[in-house]
């Protein structure tokens, strides 16, 4: 009995951790980017979306241009180091970077993998794909969020980074699917909306290359949707106008009774990993009260269209495994997730894919 029982613990006990101690694995990542009035390059590291750093855990951390690839000297780096700058003298052979566009990867070798755990990247400048366009002497590329690099008139680099700098003011005119104006709403696209007294809509966006194709419409406190709106191309600078009026593609109005998200403050999703690879599970805690309700977790890409819907048993453990309905492998990306029941919305949240 007693070698069943320590059996029993040995099985149990790692799916336990599991569950309270999701594992992130140490990853070095881009956190901003700038040229000198010589064309010397300067590269800020942080490890904000991983671990802090610790020499032990790295075999390797290397940089990848257009041009070739090289390793970065590690010698003079101390463990719990939150941030660090590369330049070309930091590196173990000799890379040049393109000021007028390459595309810069980020390659985490761990010690005791013998594959790179993670690559990011950043590709600017004249490159198809680019995020931003050619970095000037005195601007950066900065990154603001996991995956939303600006470009920034007050550089940053060696500390921690800011917003000051990386925004442009959008304006124009606000329209709905029938094309008539719309002149108040609590909308948001990076940032709140506000209009002025003649309609007119103004808002303050992050400086880079994108394309827009939902606004964020919060109805009511702690309720909020996405609206389509008709695809917004933006390539704005910081500190600068840029005029486009924003058209609806679908009603904002209709079914909000039906359709907001109910504060239930014991029901609960952990999603983990988050990013993933391969795999990404979701622990479900669902109330009492809660569980006879038949509840789906559904999965949008972020053009809003569901891409696959996973039943949700009491108190389960679910996993998506980055497939569709069809079994098809959905490209990298953010995909955004509900708990629902019908027309109730319980918890939203969004999970990242990384190949």
């Amino acid at each position: 009995m007693r070698k069943c029982i320590l059996i029993l613990i040995f099985v149990f006990a790692p799916i336990n951790s599991l569950f309270s101690n999701p594992i992130v694995l140490p990853q070095a990542f881009i956190s901003e980017f700038k040229f000198d009035g010589n064309n010397n390059w300067y590269l800020e590291i942080d490890f904000e979306y991983s671990m802090p750093f610790q020499k032990q855990d790295f075999d390797s951390i290397c940089i990848s241009s257009r041009d070739g690839f090289s390793r970065i000297r590690l010698d003079n780096i101390q463990d719990n180091t939150d941030i660090f700058v590369v330049t070309s003298d930091s590196l173990m052979t000799s890379l040049s970077i393109n000021r007028d566009g390459d595309d810069i990867k980020l390659h985490s070798f761990l010690s005791d993998l013998p594959y790179d755990v993670g690559v990011d990247s950043l590709c600017f400048g004249n490159l198809s794909g680019s995020v931003i366009d050619s970095i000037q002497t005195g601007y950066s590329v900065t990154r603001i969020g996991y995956y939303l690099f600006s470009k920034d008139k007050s550089p940053t680099i060696g500390l921690p980074n800011d917003t000051c700098g990386t925004c442009g003011t959008l304006y124009g005119r606000i329209y709905d699917k029938n094309n008539i104006s719309v002149t108040t709403g609590n909308f948001k696209l990076d940032n709140p909306v506000f209009f002025r007294n003649d309609g007119t809509y103004f808002t303050r966006v992050f400086s880079r290359k994108a394309i827009c194709r939902f606004i964020i419409y919060n109805y009511m406190p702690g309720g909020s949707r996405t609206v389509r709106i008709d695809s917004l191309r933006l390539n704005i600078n910081p500190d600068s106008l840029y005029e486009s009026d924003i058209h609806f593609q679908t009603d904002y109005l209709v079914g909000l009774k039906d359709s907001y998200q109910q504060p239930i403050s014991d029901l609960e999703v952990l999603n983990y990993p988050n990013p993933f690879n391969s795999r990404t599970n979701f622990k479900v805690q669902i109330p009492p009260n809660l569980q006879n309700e038949k509840m789906n977790i559904d999965i949008f890409n972020v053009i809003g269209q569901k891409i696959v819907s996973i039943k949700v048993m009491n108190n389960s453990l679910l996993y998506w495994d980055g497939k569709d309905y069809y079994g098809n492998q959905v490209s990298s990306g953010r995909y955004h997730y509900q708990l629902r029941s019908g027309n109730k919305v319980y918890k939203n949240g969004s999970v990242i894919l990384l190949k």
